[in-house]
């Protein structure tokens, strides 16, 4: 909602999201998330709740399914940028 979050997996996997993202993106979804660990940057605010109760509002309201579509969409395109920096032979779409 607001605020910063550093999230980090091992030495070498570091992640950082701010307001609007989901934190660990689609990952966050899973059943279990493996050792990833995820600390706030200074004061921050944010929603966590059971994915069911996630899965529940948004039955309810259709614009949760857009925002968090719109969400996952965006962390998508960032990654799609990194790994064609990391491979330029390679075009990704």
């Amino acid at each position: 909602m607001e605020g910063e979050v550093l999230a980090r997996r091992g030495p070498d996997v570091l992640r950082h999201y701010g307001p609007g993202d989901v934190v660990l993106s689609a990952s966050s979804f899973a059943a279990s998330t493996p050792a990833w660990d995820a600390r706030a940057i200074g004061p921050t605010r944010v929603m966590s709740f059971p994915l069911e109760f996630w899965f529940d509002l948004m039955a309810e309201h259709f614009d949760l399914v857009r925002a968090t579509i719109a969400a996952l969409w965006a962390r998508r395109n960032v990654l799609i940028q990194h790994l064609a920096r990391q491979t330029p032979d390679v075009v990704l779409t």
